[in-house]
């Protein structure tokens, strides 16, 4: 009787062993020689194969091909046909190493193996070797032949046996094992390695640019109320008008403003007809008070080192300061926030903002464009009140000098407006999908027309591309129209740095009583994060514009005319002009080039101890100029001096002629301003050096976090800076 060998391979995944169907075809071969060749005479010597039983222990371990490397010691068993040691013999099915073989006996034991192992068929094969059939099988060269089953402990690498365990049929089960090659596909994990980082830092810029919201600075032209204390009785024919005070009370009138929110962006071509128009406003008819512009949004280059120059307009007459948007790189947002405050006669005008220089093209907004705000700063005029049936006439005691009574105007004049802010209360907030997370909860107090301002900073960790986008929503969860604001876009995957940038926008709610809002952040593009920390803070501020703060009006004009009480007769005073700005040297003075394009600074007082400052410098040459040594140090003008026990105006002398985001604890809030050397630009602010002298800091994206001086932004060379603040004086 001869035993067919199984070709087992060079090693367990080499690939050069038997096929499955031929090494079973081989074992099926074997057994049906055991019982063919089984002979009565060596059936006596089978006998021994009690010993099997010994072996039979081993069936209590599922592992059955394990258990094969017994085998060699079980040979007696095998030779018994019986018993587990018979069921070693099986362990062939990986080969013959079939007849130990861990690798295919586990396979192939799956079906038979536990059979053998049970019991019962140890008992059968007792049976058989009362027969000489049993014996006869494992004489002579048989024995060799189990000896090369040791080899099959080699093979013990396959547990792939215990596959096929899975199935009663052992050709089902190795089959079976064929399939946990499927693991190999783990390997698709790596997929997660795509955060690609914050390059979008650079929005930083964008973030300073919601300041402009200072605008709202302009409401402090509502003192001019006092004014109405003008319209005193003339004479006794208030004596006549009084019985208008019986009249309807009178009503408010609607908030004078336009607004224009594009659905679309706004694209320039790299060579535009200039001044280019991004956005225009509908046409505003004004009651001859200020009028502020504002204009929001985003400006994306569409290639590497574009840069635009961007001003406000009334018609064709530039207003403001100029404006620059500006990237080393291309499809990059930078945000931008334009507001001015333009004192103009009653009349009907159009506003726009325009592009007056460029270099490249730019789409100017990135899935909607800009938004601009027109509204004149005044109080609504209320209705005329009843004149009454006694007319006008009896003037004729006029001059008695009954004015005394003039105290009837009564009700207390108008109330600061009600503000208000709200704040993200973690510093990181997982935005993972389109789905809108609450980042800030905030609540309008009562009936009236509001102007909300909101901003917020999204970041991802390297290799993730993302759109980080917010949306006010109202409490049923719709989104309150045009609200929608862009915090950055970048589809680069594979960038080794975070990226970041904020988003700001500002909009006008109209409330009919309390009412509570959230500002909501999604990603329709990959995912991010919604931080707010000492890097910067996510939030929404408000301020009521009306509903809740008109002047009482009463009876205080005489002839009924009560409306008239309420009309804004102050008015924004215009710039005084302090000269040519004097700079100074916190170790030696610096000298100007003698010749400059324009060098001034100016101030006016728009509150009782709130004054707005504005610097305006440009120069392009060297000549005459002397660096001086130092942080840069500016006087306030007009004898002005910081109220320094304010916490937003702090004395800070720190970090001379060193760049440390620690400076950015010590700007004054309402700092709006740029700052450039025709190479480099960036953000600039105001931060108090001592009570009458100040520094100022420039935020670039390249150079660094510090304050104007010797060693940056040098005077002795091409520097332009446009910079207003607003503080409180002692």
């Amino acid at each position: 009787m001869t035993v067919e060998i199984i070709d087992i391979g060079s090693s367990e995944t080499s690939g050069d062993g038997e096929s499955i169907r031929s090494a079973f075809n081989k074992i099926n071969n074997n057994f049906a020689s055991f019982r063919n060749g089984y002979s009565g005479s060596q059936g006596s010597t089978g006998y021994d194969g009690s010993q099997g039983d010994t072996g039979y222990t081993g069936s209590a371990s599922t592992e059955v091909g394990y258990t094969g490397s017994q085998g060699d010691g079980g040979l007696q068993g095998i030779t018994g046909f019986t018993g587990s040691q018979g069921t070693t013999g099986y362990a062939g099915s990986r080969g013959s190493t079939g007849f130990t073989g861990s690798n295919g006996s586990v396979g192939f034991t799956g079906s038979i193996g536990p059979q053998g192992y049970t019991g019962d068929l140890g008992l059968q094969g007792d049976t058989g070797f009362s027969g000489s059939r049993g014996s006869s099988g494992f004489t002579g060269s048989q024995g060799t032949t189990g000896y090369v089953g040791s080899r099959g402990s080699t093979g013990y690498t396959g547990s792939q046996g215990d596959i096929g365990l899975t199935g009663n049929s052992g050709s089902q089960g190795v089959t079976g094992y064929t399939g946990s090659k499927g693991d190999i596909g783990s390997t698709g994990y790596v997929g997660s390695h795509g955060y690609t980082g914050s390059k979008g830092d650079i929005g930083l810029i964008g973030s300073t640019g919601y300041t402009g919201s200072k605008g709202d600075t302009g409401y402090f032209g509502s003192r001019g109320y006092t004014g109405s204390i003008g319209i005193g009785y003339t004479g006794s024919s208030g004596t006549t008008g009084f019985t208008g005070s019986t009249g309807p009370a009178a009503t408010v009138g609607t908030l004078n403003y336009v607004q224009n929110s594009q659905a679309a962006n706004t694209s320039m071509s790299a060579s535009p007809s200039l001044p280019f128009t991004v956005i225009s406003a509908p046409a505003i008819t004004t009651n001859g008070s200020p009028v502020q512009i504002i204009v929001t949004g985003d400006a994306n280059p569409l290639s590497n080192g574009a840069w635009c120059i961007m001003r406000l307009y009334r018609g064709s007459t530039a207003i403001g300061q100029a404006v620059q948007a500006e990237s080393l790189n291309s499809n990059i947002n930078v945000p931008y926030c334009i507001q001015f405050v333009d004192a103009i006669a009653a009349g009907t005008y159009t506003y726009s903002m325009k592009v007056t220089n460029n270099a490249g093209g730019f789409n100017f907004g990135e899935s909607t464009g800009p938004v601009i705000t027109v509204t004149e700063l005044q109080n609504v005029i209320g209705a005329t009140g009843y004149t009454g049936s006694g007319g006008t006439g009896f003037t004729g005691s006029q001059g008695a000098g009954y004015t005394g009574s003039k105290g009837d105007t009564g009700a207390t004049p108008n109330t600061p407006p009600v503000t208000g802010s709200a704040y993200q209360a973690t510093n990181s907030i997982s935005v993972p999908n389109s789905t809108p997370v609450t980042v800030v909860t905030f609540t309008l107090p009562s009936a009236g027309t509001w102007d909300v301002g909101y901003w917020m900073r999204a970041q991802t960790t390297a290799g993730n591309g993302f759109a980080g986008e917010a949306a006010l929503y109202d409490s049923t969860g719709t989104v309150v129209p045009n609200s929608e604001v862009l915090a950055f876009y970048d589809n680069a995957i594979g960038v080794t740095t975070n990226k970041s940038g904020t988003g700001s926008a500002r909009t006008i709610i109209t409330t009919t009583g309390s009412a509570t809002y959230t500002m909501r952040a999604f990603a329709s593009t990959g995912s991010f994060f919604a931080l707010s920390d000492g890097n910067g803070r996510n939030g929404v501020v408000w301020v009521q514009l009306t509903g809740g703060y008109i002047g009482y009006t009463g009876s205080t004009g005489a002839t009924g005319y009560v409306g008239s009480a309420g009309v804004l007769t102050g008015a924004i005073p215009a710039w005084t002009s302090a000269g040519a700005i004097t700079i100074g040297g916190a170790i030696s003075n610096p000298t100007k080039p003698t010749t400059r394009v324009y060098d001034n600074i100016s101030y006016r007082q728009v509150g009782a101890k709130e004054w707005e400052v504005i610097m305006s410098y440009l120069c392009t040459n060297a000549a005459g100029a002397v660096a001086g040594s130092g942080d840069f140090l500016f006087t306030l003008p007009n004898g002005l001096s910081f109220d320094t026990t304010l916490p937003s105006q702090t004395i800070w002398t720190g970090g001379p002629q060193t760049s440390v985001w620690t400076h950015t604890n010590y700007v004054i809030p309402s700092s709006s301003g740029f700052i450039n050397n025709n190479g480099v630009g960036g953000q600039a602010y105001a931060m108090v050096y001592n009570s009458t002298k100040f520094r100022i800091l420039g935020v670039t994206t390249t150079s660094g976090v510090q304050s104007w001086g010797s060693g940056f932004f040098a005077i002795t060379g091409y520097v332009g800076l446009q910079l207003t603040f607003r503080f409180t004086s002692t």
